[in-house]
């Protein structure tokens, strides 16, 4: 997670480069867990182009954590990456771990998006 973070500091786009193709093969002596780690910072750095090659791969029902899904949803508020998002929700649907906080999951996309209109009633 910090070695990534780390890259992103200091603009290292071979060796993010690098991580992110790990990630996508699975072909890495890292556990899956590094990998998800990997992607968290990937996400909270809102790096939408790294990103997306990622969430075409990524098993949503087998991260670690509901803190961590959390994570992924609202960076795809912030990247306005609907399909992303209604795609990652239908697959959770059928998953313990994600149906019992649906609600939660909806509400950190729709709370991370930017530019949200604000209606004020008279």
């Amino acid at each position: 997670y910090y070695e990534m973070l780390l890259f992103i500091e200091i603009n290292n786009e071979e060796n993010i480069q690098e991580l992110c193709d790990d990630i996508a093969t699975g072909e890495s002596e890292m556990g899956s867990l590094l990998h998800e780690n990997y992607l968290l910072a990937l996400c909270e750095r809102d790096r939408k182009k790294e990103l997306l090659p990622l969430l075409e791969t990524i098993d949503i029902t087998r991260l670690s954590s509901v803190d961590n899904i959390a994570c992924i949803f609202k960076s795809l508020g912030r990247l306005s990456l609907e399909t992303y998002a209604e795609l990652f929700i239908e697959l959770l649907k059928d998953c313990d771990q994600g149906a019992q906080c649906m609600s939660n999951l909806i509400y950190d996309y729709a709370t991370s998006m930017k530019n949200l209109a604000v209606r004020n009633f008279p």
